[in-house]
Order: C-alpha cells, then structure tokens, then sequence
C-alpha cells in the first residue's frame, strides 16, 4: 500500500527550462540548471499573476510558487498542516511551526547527477529528529535512500549547531555544521553534492563548514518537501522531521555550479536578505515565550497521585534504585559504584549512605540492575549490565559489603559507536533466569541500512535483543529481537517479564504470523485489552486469523484506501462509552475498506461514505475476556493533534482495560492547537 500523501504522478517528465517566470526576480544570476526556486519576497507579484489572492500576514499559506519557470509550486491542501505567510518587518517570508507544517511538490521525475543548493533559513528551534529544511526523494521511497535530505540530524540541540546532508551514496547521519549559530538568525545554507571523495559540503554565509564523501550514484527528484522529509526506518516511509523556522528563499539546481557562479549567487542571496530581523517565539506559531517555574520541584511528576520529596544525600549520577527486602534501597551510580541508602532517624527519608561495591572501573557504564532474590546460593548482592557484559556483584560474607564480581555473560562484538553502551536492562525470574537486553549495533541506524536501502540487521543475532541466561550462566538464547535499545526490564508480581493491561498498536504489524497468533490468544485469554491504530490492522498473510481475534483486518490486494476528507458518523445508539455525545466529526486524514471478516460480528461506532457505502471506520470487538477497539484514523501526525481524536484514543485505552473512560481526558488538550468558540 502506498503512503504517499501525494497525488499520482502520471505526467511525462518535464524539459529543464531555463527561463525563469516572468514575476520571478530578475536579479537572480544563474538560471542554468534551475530545477526548483521558491522565493518569498515574490510571491505577492506570483498569486496576482495567478489570479490567486494574497493572504493576510499570518495566514496560512496553501501555495508557495515556484519561479524555475517550471511551475513546480509547493502546496499544502490540508489547512491545519499549512505554514504561516509572515512579514518580518516588511520582509515576506514563510514559517513552520515544527508540529505538521510542510509544503510539498509531486511529479517532479527528475534524476540528478549532481545538485547545488541554496536555502536562506532561520531555525527557531531544533528537539531533534532529523528536523528538515528541504528534502526529496523518489516516490514512495525514503529521501535518505534515493534523493536528498537537508536536516538538523538526529540530537536535539540549544543552538543552529547540527546540519545534516544525507542521500545515496552518502549515507548515514553526518553533523556538517563546524560552528555554533543563535536561533532565530537568517543564513545562507549552502549545499554541494558531488560525486567524489569530499564531494558533499556545507558552507554558512559562505565559510566552508564540513565535508563528506559521495560514492557515484543518482538522486531522484520525484516528489520535493519544504519543511519536512519523507522517510520511514522500519516502517513504510511517511511525511515527518517537521521543520521549526522560517524559509525566505530556496534553489536547486541539478547541476554543480561552478565557484564563480556559485559565489554570483551567494553574493545575490547575501544581499537581498541582509538585514532580515531575527525571529521572535510569537513570529512563527503565535505562541508565547517560556517562562521558567520559580522554585521548581528537584522532579516533576506529571501524573497526578504522586509527592515528590528529596532524599538529604549527596550522590553522583544515580541511575538505578531497588527497594531490597530489609528496607534499604540499593543505588547504583553511572561510574559502577554501590551505595546502601537507609533512613537512620525515622522520619521516612534515607539519609545514610554507604558503601556496597567500591566499582574501580571494573564496570563500565552501567544502567540496568536487578537484586538477587532472598537466600540466592551464590551470595546477596546485584547483577548489572553494563558495557561489555553483565555482572553479579555479591556479599560472599555476609558482612554487607560486596567482594566478589562474577561475569555472567560477555563475548558480543563492541559497538563501533564512541559510547560504546550496549547492555542496559536486567531481571531475574523466580526460577533465577536472568533477562537482559542488548542494544542494536547503532541507535541511528537500527536496521543497519546501507546506501542503497538494503537492511544489514541479523535477525537470529543478539543486538538488539532480549537474551535470557541459564540459572548457572552456562547458556543463553534470544527471546525477543527487534528491539532497538530495551533500556528496563522487570517483573510483575506474579512473575510475568510480558505483562500489561492494554496494548496499542500502531505500525505495519509486520511481524504478524499465525505464531504470533497464539501469542495474541493467551494475551487475551487473561482479559488484556487491545487497541489498534490505523495500518496496525494489517493481516500480512495471515488476516483472516487478524480479523478472528480484532473482527476486521486489511488485505493486500484487496482492501481500498483513500487519503483525504473523512466525516464520520456515529451509530444513533451513541451510548456506547466511548462514544458517547459524539454525533458526527470531520477529520483529514486515511480511510480502509473491503476489510477481510464479518461486519457484523463488530460493534461498529463510527462510518465513514467510501463508493456510496458507509464503510466501518471505529469499531469494538470482544472476544472471551478480552476487548478490542479498532480505528482506521491515524494516518497523520495531525489527527493525533486533535482533541478529539485524542478522546476517542483515550477512552479507547481505558474502556479495553475496564477503567472508567474519562480517566485520561485531562490529556486530551496538552500541546493541541485550538481557538476560543
């Protein structure tokens, strides 16, 4: 199933035009090799010469056209996902608000040798997440993979410090940005990229940053972005890494310009936006600038029900803390250290701490703890894991102090990463089994993709995995893999590492299988509640035996989808706890149909008109003890922005685990946008 969000491109590829549009800035002095230009200080002269109206500043903008002559105009036919028309001063130019604003070009079949880009931006914010500028990509395929992306890379950051140039033939996140930047300041971004050792570079307001090498290779031009990137790792790619800034003008030329022509354009673009003042908060997405909280709280909980107090001990990096069965707690600090916490007067605050397992180095980097369980043979004490192995530290005395590490499990490949962490959470069953997870080769690139889009990742290896080790550390095996970085793993009560009230599925539900589903019954079987979430539906091949225990599942090949418009109805007995005072709503995003199973056996809550039928779109399932809530909405980060949608997921959640369905609702407005009535 595609997931573009583009219409079809069915045109024939279009011949480069040199000349660009008649309202297009004359100034301009390249025009060889124009393959894009968007140009915010133009567009007011380019919608009048389109008959189209101008927005009001701070409007959302539906069309940014594009002066190559080409008429290669970004557009945003989805209201809540457009940027804002903005005047700085007197100066035009068109801002992101990071949540789901992006512009987005289709039908482009343009494949590049070699590309020059220019792009005078001002990021206002970078949280992380390969935030993207401009990208474009072949259609339906990942940016990184087959074109281009111009991001933020993967870190958040406090400043414009990170840039990240990525595509075939150079791939995997790369830092290019050598110096530090203020937010809110307009640059010229200057993008090479060649086909050669060194080949791709980044130069700032003209001064060279970094370089990186490109194997030869084409970059396809299908579908282009402004704003944001079409990528998916794992998963089927989607539009995300929304940009949060402001764009006042961008070129691509699918050719490598020369320097002199390279600097008349630098010269051009230094020159026309010189002077464009910096960015406020309220600039972009009309919000409000932070304000710290006197005298906060040492943590801030955000769910209700819990007091925070500090504990009078001075210790560092505490990453770990078990309560053991005497009443003291067990800490375990970042460098391998051991500390007993107790509380020697009584008032409910530990406020002695002493030494248990004085580290020296010997464990490196440990972050997952689990204590040995009461009368354990070999002593009392902690296993750990920690870079390179995982450790039991015990007591062989009885004195309370440790004196003895044992290495329980070693031997996996380093990681090449400068960190090096890799074994993070541990536990112990009751019958002295010990779980531990092992981290993927690299947290950037967990399926180890290559240049070419091709997975490297070993599927019966031990990265990124759950291992469980023999009582006497004699053997282990892998019971659970995909697992990016598994950082804590315990035990329930009862015993059980699988544990939970409700599971909500949303992705491709690629590892469906008719094994999976009996894990699915047993699930069930003890009254787990399930919630799945749009293509989470997915049967792969086995959706008849989705559809038995979820009442309705996709098929390729024969179920439909449409992207666009969806109002939904609500069954007339809108009693239904979920439900309930919801009559009809209007969300933009992906509808299913000609779903494999019976209509009939589900409790259908909302329809939505698909070929003159209405077409179940919200449903509940029950089956013995367990209940099932399944929606088809969810295609875009949006519809999660929706108040109303969040009510509905929420009440999903807490109906499946028997909660009282307003449980959650408090949650439903936190960082959505809405206006007064």
């Amino acid at each position: 199933m595609s997931t573009s969000t583009l219409p079809a491109a069915d045109e024939p590829p279009k011949a480069v035009a040199q000349t660009p549009a008649a309202w297009a800035d004359g100034g301009l002095p390249v025009h060889e090799g124009l393959a894009a230009w968007f140009d915010a200080s133009v567009q007011a002269e380019a919608r009048r010469e389109n008959s189209v109206p101008s927005p009001a500043a701070g409007a959302p903008l539906d069309t940014w056209y594009d002066g190559s002559g080409q008429a290669r105009h970004a557009a945003q036919k989805a209201a809540a996902a457009r940027p804002r028309w903005l005047a700085l001063g007197e100066r035009p130019i068109v801002g992101f608000d990071g949540e789901d604003d992006f512009l987005a070009v289709a039908g482009l079949r343009d494949t590049i040798e070699n590309a020059t880009v220019f792009i005078v931006a001002a990021p206002r914010s970078n949280l992380g997440a390969f935030r993207a500028l401009l990208a474009f990509n072949a259609r339906g395929e990942n940016d990184y993979v087959t074109g281009l992306t111009v991001d933020l890379s993967g870190q958040p950051s406090a400043a414009f410090e990170t840039l990240n140039l990525e595509g075939p033939g150079f791939g995997g996140a790369v830092d290019l940005c050598n110096d530090v930047f203020a937010f809110g300041e307009f640059h010229v971004l200057e993008a090479i990229i060649a086909a050669r050792p060194g080949g791709v570079s980044l130069l700032v307001d003209g001064k060279p940053q970094a370089t990186r090498d490109r194997a030869p290779g084409k970059l396809r031009m299908d579908e282009l972005y402004l704003g944001a990137r079409y990528y998916g790792n794992g998963e089927s790619p989607r539009v995300q890494g929304f940009f949060d800034g402001a764009l006042a003008e961008v070129l691509v030329y699918d050719r490598l310009l020369s320097d002199v022509e390279r600097l008349a354009v630098r010269e051009y673009l230094a020159a026309k936006h010189a002077g464009l003042p910096r960015l406020s908060i309220e600039c972009v997405a009309g919000g409000k600038p932070l304000v710290p909280v006197e005298q906060p709280p040492a943590v801030q909980m955000f769910v209700p029900g819990f007091t925070v107090r500090e504990l009078p001990l001075e210790l560092t990096n505490v990453n770990n803390i078990r309560a053991r069965g005497d009443g003291k707690l067990v800490a375990l600090a970042y460098d391998g250290n051991v500390y007993l916490l107790s509380d020697s007067d009584g008032d409910g605050l530990e406020d002695r701490a002493e030494p248990f397992w004085d580290n020296q180095g010997r464990i490196q980097s440990p972050i997952g703890m689990a204590l040995t369980p009461p009368g354990y043979a070999k002593g009392n004490g902690l296993f750990i894991a920690g870079k390179g192995k995982c450790s039991l530290v015990v007591d062989t005395d009885g004195d309370d102090r440790a004196d003895d590490e044992i290495v329980v499990a070693d031997g996996w490949q380093p990681l090449a990463m400068a960190h090096g962490v890799d074994a993070l959470g541990i536990a112990i069953d009751a019958d002295h089994n010990v779980y531990f997870g092992l981290g993927t080769a690299d947290y950037t690139n967990a399926y180890q993709l290559d240049g070419q889009g091709r997975p490297h990742y070993d599927l019966a290896g031990e990265r990124g995995a759950i291992l469980k080790l023999a009582p006497d550390f004699s053997r282990r095996v892998v019971i659970a893999t995909g697992i990016r970085f598994p950082v804590a793993l315990a035990f329930n009560a009862d015993g059980e590492l699988k544990s939970a009230d409700v599971m909500v599925f949303y992705s491709a539900n690629p590892a469906w299988s008719p094994e999976k589903a009996q894990e699915l019954d047993q699930y069930q079987a003890r009254d787990g509640g399930l919630v799945f979430l749009h293509y989470a539906v997915n049967g792969q091949r086995a959706p008849d035996q989705l559809a038995d225990r979820i009442g309705l599942a996709w098929q390729g090949g024969q179920s439909r989808f449409r992207h666009g418009a969806l109002d939904l109805e609500f069954a007339s007995d809108a009693k239904h706890p979920i439900s309930r005072n919801f009559k009809k709503a209007h969300f933009e995003d992906e509808s299913y149909w000609e779903l494999v199973g019976d209509p009939a056996r589900v409790h259908v809550l909302a329809t939505g008109v698909e070929e003159d039928q209405p077409r179940p779109l919200l449903w509940t399932y029950e089956r013995g003890e367990g209940r099932v809530v399944c929606s088809i909405l969810g295609h875009y980060s949006w519809t999660f922005d929706d108040p109303l949608f969040r009510i509905l997921v929420f009440r999903s959640i807490a109906w499946t685990a028997r909660e009282n369905v307003d449980r959650f609702n408090e949650l439903a407005t936190i960082g959505a946008r809405m206006s007064e009535p």
